[in-house]
């Protein structure tokens, strides 16, 4: 699936705002850090004591690394998600589109047969009229005949009269 600017955009915003979580918490410790080291009691106490400070700083620092490769994972997984429903959603408008093509291609075949079947029909009806048409002729041929034999009759008859 391609990535569209707004796609972009929103992912390179999401990453901005993982390191701004990183970022907060390394600020957070460094504060800690540069407050204890301005305080007169910090610098009261012994090297082991603040040894082992540094080493609860350097874990907490870990911390905040383990925190922003979870956050990572889980706006990683999110964003699968995102694409995935975006893709499913792309494929039903394809499949929407495909059906209404579907449904306008069966919509012309019906025009096309009932076209087709107006055709039949016409071309039957016309031929039928012209068959119509034929036999008329051939029925005034016949009546013309008709009044002739019986005018002659009518001649002879009076003639026989």
């Amino acid at each position: 699936m391609s990535n569209t600017q707004p796609e972009v955009d929103r992912r390179g915003h999401i990453k901005k705002l993982v390191e701004m979580f990183e970022l907060e918490c390394i600020d957070s410790l460094s504060k800690q850090m540069a407050k204890l080291h301005n305080d007169i009691n910090f610098s009261l106490l012994s090297d082991e004591d603040k040894l082992m400070f540094y080493k609860h700083i350097h874990n907490e620092y870990k911390q905040c690394q383990k925190q922003k490769k979870e956050l990572n994972l889980f706006v990683n997984t999110k964003l699968k998600i995102i694409d995935n429903i975006l893709e499913q959603s792309q494929n039903f408008d394809n499949l929407r589109i495909q059906l209404q093509n579907a449904q306008e291609t069966e919509e012309r075949q019906i025009q096309l047969y009932e076209n087709v079947l107006f055709e039949l029909n016409k071309s039957s009806n016309e031929t039928n009229y012209d068959k119509l048409i034929e036999q008329t002729e051939q029925l005034i041929q016949l009546k013309n005949k008709t009044l002739k034999y019986s005018k002659e009759n009518v001649d002879s008859f009076k003639t026989l009269l």
